[in-house]
């Protein structure tokens, strides 16, 4: 699936691990959008519009669960794939 577009959604702390993974991805082509907290996944979800989303469910304000949640609910054509 080189060239998609995912978001990984990181809690603060393990910044080196997103930052990789970052790297890997954009490496490989796909765009990649990362949000350090759950009220930003959330708003990355309905800007983004990701093929693929990699989620810590242990976000800070609003955890993963609910930003899964919420991915589930949205309107567009399709859920991304989740990871967690």
């Amino acid at each position: 699936m080189a060239g998609g577009r995912g978001t990984r959604a990181d809690r603060r702390g393990r910044s080196d691990l997103a930052w990789v993974e970052r790297f890997n991805l954009e490496s490989e082509g796909y765009e990649v959008y990362v949000a350090t907290e759950g009220r930003a996944a959330i708003d990355a979800l309905e800007a983004f519009e990701p093929d693929v989303v990699v989620l810590d469910l242990m976000l800070p304000h609003v955890d993963g669960w609910s930003v899964l949640a919420k991915a589930r609910s949205c309107p567009r054509g399709g859920v991304p794939r989740s990871s967690w």
